[in-house]
Parts: structure tokens; sequence; C-alpha cells
């Protein structure tokens, strides 16, 4: 009888042999796992789970069940995440930007520097202007859900 152990420490990634250092790139679900005040924030894949080091990490903390895709670097085992992207939370491909207002209008400054107009924000969801955020949007651009990813600066 074979039994198999999967052990997830600093940032190793299970069932991964043999961690190469350089360039990496992920594609999984963000999870927290253990308990504050010694939790890490995760990327799991089907496979893998890589721990989160770098500035992205207290975002990476706030998107816990979106799927990304994230990029850094890896070396002995530690992955640092440099940047990521969101390809869906909750089964819908959100907005990513800064809430910005112009002419008591809300919109989502994407990081490529489009403009998104959206309506229906909630009051609590207008008070964070300057923040980071996700906005699920309908076909009209009315919010659908939302999330802060990094306060406003």
């Amino acid at each position: 009888m074979t039994f198999a152990f999967a052990i997830v420490a600093c940032g190793q990634a299970r069932d991964d042999p043999a961690p190469d250092d350089g360039p990496f790139a992920v594609t999984g679900v963000v999870q927290i796992t253990g308990s504050t005040p010694f939790y890490q924030v995760m990327i799991e894949t089907d496979t893998a789970s890589y721990e989160v080091h770098g500035e992205y990490r207290k975002e990476l903390e706030r998107l816990q069940g979106a799927t990304v895709i994230a990029t850094g670097q890896r070396k002995d085992g530690d992955v640092t995440v440099e940047g990521y992207r969101i390809l869906e939370i909750g089964g819908f491909q959100p907005v990513v930007g800064i809430l910005e207002s112009a002419d008591d209008k809300l919109y989502v400054r994407e990081e490529d520097g489009e403009t998104i107009a959206i309506t229906g924000a909630p009051e609590d969801l207008r008070a964070q202007l300057g923040a980071k955020v996700w906005v699920v949007l309908d076909d009209a651009g009315t919010v659908r859900g939302y999330g802060v990813i990094r306060d406003p600066r």
C-alpha cells in the first residue's frame, strides 16, 4: 500500500516536485488558509497550492474565491506575485480599476486607461472614490456586485 502526503509551506507548491527559480505564472483560485494571525493567502490550482508573497498579497487577500492569473518570480519555492488579473468572480467577469466620479457620474478607470460608466451603485460603493474595485455589471452598466481590492489613497 502506498501513501502520498502533500505539504504546503513557505510558498512551496504541493505536487510540484522541482520548483524552478525565475519567472512564474499560475492560474487558480485565491484561498485563505490557516487562522489569524497565522493565515496564508494561497493561489490553488487543481494540482498545486502557492503561498502569495509580495506587494499584491493584501489585494489578493480581498479576492478570496476569485479565479486569477498571477505572474511573478519564484525563488527557492517562494512565489512573489508581481501582477495579477481577475478572470472571474462568482462566475462573472468583473470590471477592475479605480473608482472615479465626474459630473455626478461614476466610472471605473481600468489599468489601460479606459473608463467604464457604472449606474445603480450603492451608497457604500460611492463612498469608495479612489479605491481599486471590482464591479460586476449587467448589460445596461448597472452594478450587480462589487468589492474593494485596495482602499482609497
